[in-house]
């Protein structure tokens, strides 16, 4: 019984909505410009999204081969000054 209280006050919203954009046809026309705009944008994106280079990982970034192995320097370094405080 609640729900259908609920989709009553819902339609009942919805009606009044649809009567406020048919008394002002210059917000309505706009929420087709934007629409229109938004559709517009829509297919852009999936142009540049075929466009675009596939995902890559952080191997494939200039600097990472050094960055490993300046990593595996410092651990050797951490690895010989954990032994020598033992």
């Amino acid at each position: 019984m609640f729900k259908l209280i609920q989709n009553l006050l819902i339609k009942r919203k919805l009606e009044k909505t649809s009567q406020w954009f048919e008394k002002h046809e210059p917000a309505q026309q706009r929420f087709e410009d934007i629409e229109d705009w938004l559709e517009d944008l829509e297919e852009r994106i999936i142009k540049l999204e075929e466009m675009a280079h596939p995902k890559c990982g952080i191997e494939g970034f200039d600097g990472y081969k050094p960055l490993v192995e300046r990593i595996d320097k410092l651990e050797v370094v951490v690895g010989v000054l954990k032994k020598n405080d033992s």
